[in-house]
């Protein structure tokens, strides 16, 4: 099937998805001047010739997802001068021509989820220099080159999730000064270097969960002030030592779930003076030593849940003066001395959980406290 030819020049909206055209000719929409909205979703479009969007210079939203495209070559999008949003996910783009997104200097918004690309080459987002968001997860990223990312001095947004990199280097995020969040979560992360986010001095949410990293080098964090929310979940870091969030002091959120994590230095987390909510769920911790959680006097919400915990120190929780919550479902405990939590003023739900599926083995004799708690509603 190909393009309609009787389609109003003023038309401002067009919609042309579902209808299996293969093709799209030169100059096959140079009518459509006043067309602010063109979709071919779901099409069976595998073939553009390079003057295909001729005349669509008011085009503001192009939505070519869902199609066969296997390329993008240069000069494919020439004339979209106000083009604001570009979707080209669910292809089979393996190839992107370097500078091929040049001239779309209005361009906010790229998205090339679920396609084929294995190599992210420098140069290939040339001429972006509005870009907010760059959807790039759900391909087979295995390398990304040095500047890969130069010009995109307004992006916000990185999303490179769900791909086969394996190694974080400070070549691949130069100029990214503005970024705000940065997705690598479920790729093969093993190795990221000390300096690699020195550059990101405006990032929010880093989410590196999923990955193979055993390991965080003392100072990788330092240049990241302004970073809110810390991800690293599922990855196999076992112990976790004094240094190693160096430089977040305006972290609120850390989640460490499911890593494996057996130890962890008295100081580890001294240094997060703003953090609210901490997660250590699914871990192998044992004792949970006097000193641990010193300095995070702004914690609202603690998770401990899913441990092997057969002991809290007298006074560990005393640090914690913000306190909301504090959930130990599902560890090895017996017994809990109500000293443990005398000095959390604010402390509002205690989670035990008592059902058939914890695995705290309670003394009922010793914990009798509780039962004037859970009058209160403090204790679940």
């Amino acid at each position: 099937m190909k393009v309609p030819s009787d389609i109003p020049a003023e038309a401002l909206k067009v919609d042309l998805s579902d209808n299996g055209i293969t093709s799209l000719p030169a100059g096959v929409f140079s009518n459509l001047t006043q067309c602010k909205v063109l979709i071919l979703f779901e099409c069976l479009i595998s073939s553009i010739d390079d003057y295909a969007f001729v005349g669509l210079e008011s085009l503001e939203t192009l939505q070519l997802s869902y199609n066969s495209i296997a390329a993008v070559q240069f000069g494919l999008f020439n004339g979209l001068n106000k083009l604001t949003k570009l979707f080209l996910h669910d292809n089979r783009i393996s190839t992107v021509d370097k500078e091929a997104f040049r001239g779309l200097v209005c361009l906010e918004l790229l998205s090339l989820v679920f396609n084929k690309m294995s190599i992210l080459q420098s140069g290939m987002f040339a001429g972006l220099s509005n870009l907010t968001d760059l959807e790039l997860g759900y391909n087979e990223v295995l390398s990304i080159e040095a500047q890969a990312f130069i010009g995109l001095d307004f992006l916000q947004t990185l999303d490179l999730s769900h791909n086969r990199i394996s190694a974080v280097h400070p070549k691949m995020f130069p100029g990214l000064n503005n970024l705000k969040k940065c997705f690598l979560y479920a790729n093969q992360i093993s190795s990221i270097d000390n300096q690699t986010f020195n550059e990101l001095s405006s990032l929010q949410e880093l989410q590196l969960d999923s990955n193979k990293i055993s390991d965080i080098e003392p100072g990788l964090f330092i240049g990241l002030h302004n970073l809110r929310e810390l991800e690293l979940s599922y990855n196999t870091i076992g112990a976790i030592h004094q240094g190693m969030f160096t430089g977040l002091k305006n972290l609120t959120k850390l989640i460490l779930r499911y890593n494996g994590i057996s130890e962890i230095d008295e100081l580890a987390f001294s240094e997060l003076e703003s953090l609210e909510r901490l997660t250590l769920q699914g871990n192998k911790l044992s004792v949970i030593q006097f000193g641990l959680f010193a300095g995070l006097g702004q914690l609202l919400f603690l998770s401990l849940s899913e441990n092997h915990i057969s002991h809290i120190e007298e006074g560990t929780f005393d640090a914690l003066s913000s306190i909301e919550t504090i959930d130990l479902w599902h560890n090895r405990l017996t017994t809990l001395s109500p000293e443990l939590f005398r000095n959390l003023p604010r402390l509002l739900q205690l989670q035990l959980s008592f059902g058939y599926s914890d695995t705290n083995q309670w003394n009922c004799d010793s914990l009798c406290w509780l039962k004037q708690e859970e009058e209160k509603g403090t204790v679940t």
